[in-house]
Order: C-alpha cells, then sequence, then structure tokens
C-alpha cells in the first residue's frame, strides 16, 4: 500500500481579482501534487472575483483534499488577508502565492521533495517575471548560492526573492516563530515577517528551479508609483517590521543591521527623488556611507 503524500496547504490571496481569477484556478488545477489543502482567501469587494471563484469551486474539490474559501470584510491588508488564511493551515508544509501570480505545475511536488532529502525548515525556489498581457518572460529571479548573505543583505533586497509563492514552509517550523499563526499586521511589508525570522534562525535550502510565474501589472498594489511623503512612510513601516521579525526569533540580534538598512532605503529615495534634505538626513544616519553615496549628495547639492 502506498503511502499518502504529505499533506500540503496552499493559501491564495484575492483583492479585487476578477481580471486574473480565471487564469488562476486553472493554474491550481494544473499542480501534480496530489494532496493539498486550497485556502482561497478573497478580500471583500465590488467586482466580480468572489463569484468566479465560486463557479471553479467544485471542480478544485475533485482534485483538492479540501477547498476553502474564507471571505475577509471592512479594510483589508496583505498581511490581514494573509492571517486569515494562516488560521485555516492545516497541512505539514504551507505556501502562500498572490493571486496574480501562479505556481508551476511541480513546483510542489519539487518542493516537497526536498523536504523529504534535507534537514530544512524553507525550500526557496526561484521564479520568473511575466508581461500579464503578452504573457511574454520579463526576466528571471534567482539566488546566487556562491553568495553568503548577511541580515543587511535580506533587509536591503539583496540577492533574495521577495514573491511568497516560491517558499514552501514547514508549519511546526513556523509556529516557534508565530505560535498562534498570525503575524503582525501592517498595511504591506508581510514577506520580511517569514523572510527575516527564518534567515536568522531557520534552516533553509534553494531549489534551483522555477517555481513561480510572476505577473507584473500596472494596477499591482505592490508596484504602483509612490510619492515622497508615501515612500518615506513605507519605509518607516519597514523598519518596525524589522524589528518585530527579529524579536519573534528569541535571539539577540545587533540592530545596526536595520538602522542601516533604514539609511540606505531612505537615501535612496532622497536621491531619487532628487530631494537633497531627505538624502542627507539618511546619509547622516549611516555607520559607514560609501563614497558612491558621498558622490551622490554633492550632485544632488549642486544640482546636477
Amino acid at each position: 500500500m502506498l503511502m499518502k503524500n504529505s499533506l500540503v496547504s496552499i493559501i491564495v490571496i484575492f483583492f479585487e481579482s476578477e481580471s486574473y481569477v480565471l487564469k488562476q484556478m486553472q493554474s491550481l488545477k494544473n499542480i501534480t501534487y496530489d494532496n493539498i489543502q486550497l485556502i482561497l482567501v478573497v478580500g471583500k469587494s465590488s467586482d466580480s472575483t468572489e463569484k468566479i471563484i465560486d463557479q471553479h469551486i467544485a471542480g478544485l474539490e475533485q482534485k483538492c483534499e479540501s477547498v476553502k474559501k474564507v471571505l475577509v470584510d471592512g479594510k483589508v491588508t496583505p498581511s490581514k488577508l494573509l492571517n486569515n488564511g494562516l488560521a485555516e493551515v492545516e497541512g505539514e508544509y504551507f505556501l502562500q502565492t498572490d493571486g496574480d501570480d501562479y505556481l508551476e505545475p511541480n513546483a510542489i511536488s519539487n518542493m516537497v521533495d526536498v523536504f523529504k532529502n534535507k534537514s530544512c525548515s524553507l525550500v526557496q525556489g526561484f521564479a520568473h517575471d511575466f508581461d500579464i498581457e503578452s504573457e511574454t518572460l520579463i526576466t528571471k529571479q534567482q539566488i546566487d548560492t556562491s553568495k553568503k548573505n548577511t541580515l543587511l543583505d535580506i533587509l536591503c533586497g539583496n540577492n533574495i526573492i521577495f514573491n511568497p509563492g516560491t517558499r514552501l514552509i514547514k508549519t511546526t517550523a513556523f509556529k516557534c516563530f508565530y505560535p498562534n499563526m498570525k503575524i503582525y499586521e501592517s498595511d504591506e511589508g508581510q514577506n520580511w515577517q517569514v523572510l527575516i525570522p527564518f534567515f536568522l534562525k531557520g534552516k533553509c535550502e534553494i531549489l534551483p528551479e522555477t517555481t513561480l510565474c510572476v505577473s507584473k501589472r500596472p494596477n499591482s498594489h505592490s508596484r504602483h508609483h509612490r510619492t515622497l511623503e508615501e515612500s518615506v512612510t513605507r519605509i518607516n513601516e519597514f523598519k518596525r517590521i524589522w524589528i518585530e521579525s527579529i524579536k519573534v526569533t528569541g535571539i539577540r540580534v545587533e540592530y545596526d543591521a536595520v538602522f542601516e538598512a533604514y539609511a540606505n532605503h531612505g537615501f535612496r529615495l532622497g536621491y531619487q527623488f532628487k530631494n537633497y534634505e531627505i538624502a542627507k538626513g539618511f546619509l547622516l544616519k549611516m555607520n559607514k556611507p560609501t563614497l558612491i553615496q558621498r558622490a551622490k549628495l554633492i550632485k544632488l547639492k549642486l544640482g546636477v
């Protein structure tokens, strides 16, 4: 008698998703892994997202061990939607993905195979970005495994992949950081809350294969053009998230990397918006500003 595969929970988050929900439904039906708990988290909206999902639940139930739709009312943020999904997780492993990013058919099977052969708490795959209108490949997201990342690298977004659909997580390991299966709620930046604890205290394995197709949409919440004020507010929130994410590890670490990353992000914003005072203020917060950063500040001051 063949042993049943470990149960994998897949959380898919939807908000105002009617333009791409059909493609997501087909993508989920194409998954080759055969023991899935599917959790569809739907932010309440005025479009047809929920109606389209309802039309496909019966078909998904034939494919999956179980399917549950979770409807979230009121003001929704990515972390609030994720928390509603995490509350339903029953699998030995889980993965969360956005409704407009699509798992490769063999992604779950390949990541579970890594868990079978390696002692780890998280498996990280690769991704490729594609234009959602033309469905053409834009670029590949990969991790250079020859480089050893520092906490500062993680906070600055160097040599990492943010898209959560590229990560399969052992549920018991996640509960070590978040016993109630609930992360700190914020307007965005929820992916840090997995990346930071698992980097500091988890054991991660890289699967050097594409596991996720990431769609690029002009109206995406996380990709729209922000004002300087919005951007500064955003990195202030990131700093709070970084600190909260370090706290859950229960280990003592230096917070220098947090403030250095915060200053680097802020300086980058000041330079991007050609705002000398903002750039100067963040440069002064750095422990060791580079010669290139000092040169950029001089250029801003001179208006060149």
